[in-house]
């Protein structure tokens, strides 16, 4: 969301008091990390459009400075979007203000582990230190999920959850004709995600391994998994220009019926019990069923169509029934489908505003 687009929508309702709320995220002009959209920008889109909030980018510099022309209710920062230098400063000019600040965040970033985590994964340990601090010291957490808040609530007691949702203006687009896919031979199965998820995709080696030395006619591709084919997965490339969240959906769409079969294994790790059943609403969202790890956020969605696979033999057994019976496929993905459309689509703004504001 350009800062012109606020200022538009803000000249419009500026006659009846609203929440006035300036986010910090990474990119700009609709240009953001996927979980910038998702937690932070499409929900300040839908509150800027139903004229239930003004929501802008904030300028950091500008503000710490003292020259922004607004003043606001709250000031909302997303993950580490705040350059380190700049997370005391910014501190002090909204204590100063009274503006309420927010941190949100949808991963571990606290515990000793994920900490261990993430240092031996690169991340720099200034920029982790600066984050924390900044969560310590925000008037309000907003976090993705109920075990985060735990984890959140032991160094800020103020924390509120809102769950992650699917934009239905990014995800909904009815099948034509031109979609329905031709009979083919194999079974094909996506599995979709970034390269931190290379522990994750491990859970899948075995049983897909068997498979292959058994000639099942099944195959295994990966979209931004990993960088190299192996002979158990291949790779399905995302296009230069379509690397952008609300592209990359669309991009998505277009192929959704290339795939018969989605897959979203989770190591059962600490940091990994945290983590949001994101995966599962977006296949679902492409018309997929789901086979998932029993474990963390997905764990429970058993009653919403998800198949659930705990051992490599659980995913073996789960992925040969799919083989089995695959006219089974489109009574879990409707049930999964109807489950997101009526549980997790974004319809409006209002918990996100509150879990800010109140």
């Amino acid at each position: 969301m350009s800062n012109s687009e606020s200022e538009g929508i803000f000249s419009v309702v500026a006659r009846r008091r609203i929440p006035r709320i300036a986010y910090v995220a990474h990119g700009v002009n609709g240009k953001h990390p996927g979980s910038a959209h998702v937690r932070v920008i499409r929900r300040a889109r839908k509150a800027l459009r139903d004229g239930d909030a003004w929501v802008v980018q904030l300028d950091v510099d500008a503000f710490i400075a003292n020259a922004v022309d607004h003043e606001f209710d709250a000031i909302l920062v997303q993950r580490d979007a705040v350059e380190p230098t700049k997370v005391e400063p910014l501190i002090t000019a909204a204590k100063k203000r009274h503006i309420r600040l927010v941190a949100e965040i949808d991963d571990d970033l606290l515990s000793a582990t994920a900490v261990e985590r993430l240092i031996d994964q690169g991340y720099d340990p200034v920029r982790l230190e600066r984050m924390q601090r900044l969560i310590r010291f925000a008037d309000r957490v907003v976090v993705s999920t109920k075990p985060l808040a735990g984890i959140v609530s032991t160094v800020n007691r103020s924390v509120r959850v809102v769950p992650n949702v699917v934009d239905p203006e990014l995800w909904t687009r009815l099948r034509t004709a031109h979609d329905v896919a031709e009979p083919r031979e194999q079974l094909r199965v996506l599995y979709m995600g970034s390269s931190t998820h290379a522990e994750d995709a491990e859970l899948l080696r075995e049983p897909f391994e068997r498979l292959i030395a058994e000639e099942a006619p099944i195959a295994l591709e990966t979209v931004g998994i990993s960088e190299r084919d192996e002979p158990w997965r291949e790779r399905f490339d995302i296009p230069g220009d379509k690397t952008n969240y609300p592209a990359f959906v669309a991009w998505l769409l277009d192929n959704r019926d290339r795939w018969d079969l989605a897959v979203a294994p989770l190591a059962p790790t600490a940091f990994n019990e945290h983590k949001s059943d994101l995966k599962f609403l977006e296949y679902s969202m492409l018309g997929l069923p789901t086979v998932a790890s029993d474990f963390g956020p997905y764990r429970g969605h058993g009653q919403h169509g998800l198949t659930l696979a705990r051992t490599p033999d659980d995913w073996y057994s789960a992925l040969r029934s799919v083989l089995a019976a695959p006219d089974a496929l489109a009574s879990a993905a409707t049930t999964a489908r109807s489950y997101v459309e009526s549980e997790r689509t974004l319809t409006d703004s209002g918990a996100w505003i509150r879990a800010i504001l109140n």
